[in-house]
């Protein structure tokens, strides 16, 4: 948890708080993992990746993927109920969270109060990052879109040392296609212009 940027300036023992009570949960790839504001616990996401839903249409709209260290479940910490802008999450591939009750979250922050002024900075730093990702994932050539989106879904969770090997990512051309607003033709083609250029080595 210290390496998350929602908790890298907590102090251990509140860390260690969090940890006692989290319990960790598994899911297979296309299992419902999470619905704003209808479960009383908040989510870290471990391992895998996770599809932010938009849940007012049909079928569900994929928006984002959230990686290692993702926070699911900070909006009910802030407000304790709403009646729109909910989301839902699905498992992208699979997925091991660690959940957090919300109240034991919230009392521990409430034993430390200077936490909430952590929690709003950390709030900041994940916007813009978050910001930055979607600059590079839906403006310019779909060219560069396509490596940012291979990057970030690759690059997620893994050891640094690794940085620089041949990585393996586990994301199918359709989910591309969402991801980045495209159609799967055009990532294809994008895909295979990458292979020739050997950046990348598609595989089924």
């Amino acid at each position: 948890m210290e390496a998350s940027i929602w908790f890298r300036k907590w102090p251990q023992s509140k860390i260690d708080n969090l940890l006692l009570h989290g319990v960790i949960r598994e899911y297979r790839k296309s299992e419902k993992v999470y619905k704003d504001y209808a479960q009383k616990e908040l989510l870290l996401v471990v391992s895998g990746a996770v599809w932010c839903l938009l849940p007012d249409r049909k079928p569900l709209t994929k928006i984002s993927l959230l990686y290692p260290s993702s926070l699911i479940g900070l909006s009910q910490v802030m407000e304790s109920s709403s009646t729109h802008d909910a989301f839902e999450f699905e498992a992208a591939e699979d997925l091991a969270v660690m959940a957090i009750p919300t109240e034991i979250f919230i009392d521990t922050v409430e034993q430390k109060p200077n936490l909430w002024r952590v929690l709003a900075e950390s709030t900041v730093r994940y916007q813009r990052s978050c910001i930055r990702l979607a600059l590079g994932m839906y403006i310019g050539p779909i060219r560069d879109r396509v490596i940012v989106a291979i990057c970030q879904f690759g690059l997620a969770g893994i050891d640094p040392d690794a940085i620089g090997t041949a990585l393996c990512v586990d994301i199918s051309q359709e989910d591309l296609a969402t991801l980045l607003q495209s159609s799967r033709q055009h990532i294809n083609k994008t895909l295979r212009g990458l292979e020739q250029e050997k950046l990348v080595r598609i595989g089924y």
